[in-house]
């Protein structure tokens, strides 16, 4: 058993530990205090033994058990989290005024058990000790120690909530961006394979293999959390493959890779997708010499990302509406290495280059599991 789920695990064995531990160390502190208190009315002349002091706790704990869980399972729960204050303050007042009674009688009693006192004879003064320490301090002390640690529990599985529910946020908002597969793209990829299917069989044959392992790769191992980097740069190759044999303009690609690209993750679709925005908003069919550059390198905790192509040679865009195109890719990067990446756009009047630099740490880059912070909300105590 991990110390988180001893804390935290609404297990009832494990719960039982907790309260169990709880009261061990409040009973040890009581009866270490009580030591030094002295065994008759003159408090502090004469000390107790463990045997005596703890023979005191037992007229006492009665009452601090059942104000504490009347505390953590009423009062918080009922009045404190739904913010009803001041209700909540009158009903703390009187719950430490039944532990200042209870105390006073309980002392009372203990008196008259040891020292064999008549209760009629038993003052405020010889019992001032129980009902001032035993039945106002104590109670104030351990009724602040449950609901701090009340309190601190529940802000920290909130957090936790909060963090799980962002987190399934992104990682919904990701799926989404990782499952858009542009019409466009689709459509002329079939209308090539259609075209190729008569006049050339073995081209549309290969042709729809290619189309299969991308579809293939998008919508089901797009699911992962960090894909191979060489896998996602084949996907690339053969993304580029076949825009270059759907699109009726004569498409120039250079691609460079560079670095050790093996045993390196990367999350799904992040690098594919700036290709794929190029495509469908940055080059069009009637443009003359369309041109693409592709540079990946990969060293040590390193990778760089730079493509460049020709933009719409009838209208000249600036890097802020450049960056809009790439609105979506910039929302993965920013959910996924929103402290270890860089990202820029230069414009000219000729070509368009996008940069993109992404430093890993030693788990991710050599690891396809990502840790998972796993959250458990239980009620404590």
């Amino acid at each position: 058993m991990t110390g988180y789920e001893f804390i935290f695990s609404g297990r009832p064995v494990q719960r039982l530990y907790r309260h169990l531990l709880f009261w061990l160390v409040f009973l040890i502190h009581f009866i270490i205090q009580n030591l030094i208190t002295g065994g008759n009315v003159h408090e502090a002349l004469n000390s107790r033994s463990l045997v005596d002091s703890a023979f005191n706790a037992l007229f006492f704990f009665p009452a601090y058990i059942l104000s504490v869980y009347v505390f953590i399972k009423i009062l918080l729960p009922l009045y404190f989290f739904r913010h009803r204050y001041v209700l909540f303050l009158l009903l703390v007042a009187g719950l430490i005024l039944f532990n200042f009674i209870a105390c006073y009688f309980s002392g009372a009693l203990y008196l008259h058990l040891i020292l064999q006192t008549p209760f009629d004879k038993i003052t405020f003064s010889d019992n001032r000790y129980n009902a001032i320490v035993n039945g106002l301090f104590l109670p104030v002390v351990i009724l602040g120690i449950t609901g701090g640690i009340k309190l601190a529990k529940n802000w920290y599985l909130e957090q936790k909530e909060t963090e799980r529910l962002a987190r399934e946020k992104i990682t919904k908002e990701l799926q989404l961006l990782k499952n858009q597969l542009h019409p466009r793209f689709l459509f002329y990829s079939l209308h090539t394979v259609t075209r190729h299917i008569e006049s050339q069989p073995l081209l549309a044959a290969n042709l729809i293999l290619q189309l299969s392992d991308l579809l293939s790769y998008i919508l089901y191992e797009s699911d992962r959390e960090w894909v191979l980097l060489d896998k996602e740069i084949e996907i690339i190759k053969s993304y580029l493959e076949l825009q270059k044999k759907s699109s009726s303009s004569k498409l120039d690609t250079e691609i460079n890779i560079s670095g050790d690209t093996s045993r390196r993750y990367i999350s799904p679709l992040l690098l594919l997708s700036f290709i794929e925005n190029a495509f469908d908003f940055l080059l069009k069919e009637n443009q003359n010499n369309p041109f693409l550059k592709l540079s990946i390198s990969a060293e040590h905790n390193r990778l760089d990302y730079q493509f460049c192509c020709t933009h719409f040679s009838d209208k000249l865009l600036s890097s802020s509406d450049v960056k809009k195109i790439f609105v979506n890719a910039e929302k993965q990067l920013l959910s996924i290495y929103p402290s270890m990446h860089q990202f820029e756009i230069l414009c000219n009047a000729e070509n368009i280059t996008i940069k993109l630099i992404v430093n890993f740490d030693d788990h991710i880059m050599n690891s396809s599991i990502k840790p998972v912070i796993q959250n458990e909300v239980h009620a404590f105590l």
